[in-house]
């Protein structure tokens, strides 16, 4: 038997029942790396905490918003929880004003859900998905931006997948499986009708923790969201063997470990616009860069325990960032090490032919620690690093 607080607690609000449903975060950290469509556009997260009485959606909203800051991708994060829902529109329409046409904007939502797939905002106020993507397409600047991710921890969140609050109808229910067609030109005049208007995105990604006539489970404070919990595993696991893990994957796994977690009583659900978004790696970063930088790392003991690192690369290398983190190469590479601290360009250190940088503060280690000096481009890639071993004397 599980044990598991519903997002599906049953509350009246005029004459209507609304059914919420929880969902379960693992313990294990890991980082978010859904890729925007254009890395150098201004890509918004939006991070929606609708809490009431699931003590879960604190810990997701913490692990989520954690994963996305820690992931080097580029998104200016907005975190609102507990969100009322009209917090939560007010806080589309801001995201809005920030988009451009290449944006991409990450929406993610924690919090009860009921049964006609409508999200319950803390107050137990309810609004939807198409309500959120209508509110960042009318503040839009031009009204367009390129493309929407969203991803719901909530019962009967599969509404908006595969049922009457989905985005994306083409006439017909389609098994979980399915996705959407390869276009918006192949799609029915339907599409817009249920939009009420012309979609403001070019492309999207819709992931549900439930199919819609199911709920999902809340595992408390120490744990969060089922599914939640779930594709955070699944991350870990992908960056720590396959740098070419994809979307896809990630998806199905998550699915999987999800139906082992709940005992089967809830299946995640989704649908991308265009479907080769699911084949997407989902990290462009490579876990092993090769560029030959010439990239030199120093440390030196300041205090007892305290290090400050020095590090140096050739001048005709153009150096977006250079940071420390503690891991090898492969982790630090793909934003799975600790971040120790930024280097920062030391001028006052000449040395012909080298640009010198230096840590902006003394980091504590320990022998047997493995620390990496990673050099990022201007858009976040890395493209060279180099580790170091801490030894005893």
């Amino acid at each position: 038997m599980m044990f598991g607080l519903l997002k599906s607690s049953v509350i009246a609000l005029s004459l209507t029942a609304f059914v919420g449903c929880g969902q379960n975060t693992d313990e294990a950290s890991s980082r978010l790396k859904i890729i925007p469509a254009d890395r150098n556009a201004k890509n918004v997260a939006l991070i929606i905490g609708s809490p009431n009485d699931l003590p879960g959606v604190v810990k997701d909203i913490a692990e989520v918003s954690k994963m996305l800051r820690e992931s080097n991708l580029g998104y200016e994060i907005k975190v609102i929880s507990p969100a009322s829902a009209s917090q939560a529109l007010d806080a589309a329409s801001e995201v809005g004003k920030l988009l451009s046409a290449n944006s991409t904007v990450f929406f993610y939502y924690s919090g009860h859900g009921a049964e006609s797939g409508v999200l319950i905002g803390q107050g137990y106020q309810t609004f939807r998905l198409k309500s959120v993507v209508k509110r960042l397409g009318d503040a839009a600047p031009g009204g367009k931006f390129k493309r929407f991710i969203a991803v719901m921890d909530s019962c009967f969140s599969g509404q908006n997948v595969d049922g009457n609050e989905s985005m994306f109808m083409t006439g017909q229910v389609k098994s979980e499986q399915q996705m959407l067609s390869t276009s918006l030109g192949m799609m029915t005049a339907d599409l817009k009708s249920k939009s009420n208007s012309d979609l403001p995105f070019e492309q999207a990604l819709v992931v549900a923790a439930s199919q819609a006539n199911q709920t999902s489970l809340d595992f408390g404070s120490s744990v969060g969201g089922a599914f939640t919990s779930s594709w955070r595993k699944m991350l870990k696991k992908g960056f720590g063997s396959n740098q070419q893990y994809t979307l896809s994957q990630l998806l199905e796994e998550s699915k999987v470990e999800t139906l082992r977690q709940t005992g089967g009583s809830h299946t995640p659900v989704w649908k991308a616009m265009p479907e080769n978004i699911l084949s997407e790696p989902l990290s462009s970063i490579s876990p092993s860069p090769q560029t030959n930088a010439g990239i030199f790392m120093a440390l030196g003991e300041v205090l007892a325990g305290d290090t400050m690192i020095f590090a140096s690369l050739p001048v005709n290398v153009a150096v977006g960032s250079v940071e420390l983190c503690r891991g090898d190469k492969v982790a630090c590479s793909s934003g799975n090490g600790q971040k120790l601290t930024a280097l920062i360009s030391a001028i006052e250190m000449k040395i012909p032919d080298r640009q010198i940088y230096r840590a902006e503060r003394h980091v504590l280690l320990a022998a047997g620690d493995i620390v990496t000096a990673v050099v990022r481009d201007s858009s976040g890639r890395a493209i060279d690093a180099i580790a170091v071993k801490l030894t005893t004397r």
